[in-house]
């Protein structure tokens, strides 16, 4: 299992909203460069990057700058993705250096656009999927469409996909714990590599959805609150790949 760190990116700076709400922001660093070597100290091989101005529809130049200096400087790989809307999109993070970009509201609002974009890049997209409740959620979570999220994952399965990304947005930044049962759901949806964000709190959850069969977890105010340590659940969880005792799920 990958054990993949979060870096959000408002005006710049490195933060963690709740929900992806503005206004309910309960981290913010002015380095996320500094973040990024962290994470990489810890032993991250993967890093996850999202544009959030560009997801609420307000690119910023804060934003594209501090994603051109992870891009240059990363020796993990990363995934970047906030308000990815069409090809030119994807060739410009890719020749940034980006490992796979995100697209998530395009899925929805241009399939035919979406097809384009996976095909001119097999393998190098990741669909992600947001959803509260059993509806999937838009534009940077503000919109909703009928969809529920494991139909929307299965309809994007025969396409040449890097991954797929499930974010649980009514448990996000709040660390609730996981919903094992629609992550059963998913990952019975897919047969491309899953990772999960979304309310996760402590190894316990990891463990719970490594039993589930979850290819990654992204993780973001389990980190900044230091409620474990990157490199003790690297350890524990990717490099080590040791398999599960009942005592870990209890």
């Amino acid at each position: 299992m990958h054990i993949i760190p979060s870096i959000d990116l408002r005006g710049g700076k490195a933060v963690k909203l709740v929900g992806g709400k503005p206004g309910s922001g309960i981290f913010e660093s002015p380095s996320p460069l500094g973040l990024l070597e962290r994470w990489e100290s810890e032993g991250a091989h993967r890093v996850h990057v999202v544009d959030l101005d560009s997801a609420f529809g307000e690119p910023s130049r804060g934003n594209r700058t501090a994603i051109a200096s992870l891009l240059s400087s990363a020796s993990a790989r990363i995934q970047v993705g906030g308000g990815v809307r069409d090809e030119t999109d994807v060739m410009n993070y890719l020749d940034m250096g980006a490992d796979a970009v995100i697209v998530s509201t395009v899925i929805f609002s241009d399939r035919p656009k979406f097809e384009r974009m996976v095909s001119s890049f097999p393998g190098r997209i990741a669909a992600s999927i947001d959803y509260e409740g059993e509806r999937v959620k838009v534009s940077g979570w503000t919109g909703e469409h009928d969809m529920r999220p494991e139909n929307a994952a299965a309809v994007c399965d025969a396409l040449p996909l890097h991954s797929v990304v499930m974010t649980d947005v009514s448990r996000e930044g709040r660390l609730t714990g996981v919903d094992d049962r629609m992550v059963k759901t998913m990952r019975n949806a897919v047969r491309h590599p899953l990772n999960v964000a979304g309310g996760i709190s402590c190894p316990e959850d990891i463990a719970l959805l490594a039993a589930c069969g979850v290819d990654g977890v992204i993780l973001g105010r389990m980190l900044y609150d230091g409620r474990s340590s990157l490199r003790e659940l690297v350890t524990r969880f990717e490099k080590h790949g040791k398999e599960l005792e009942r005592s870990d799920l209890l």
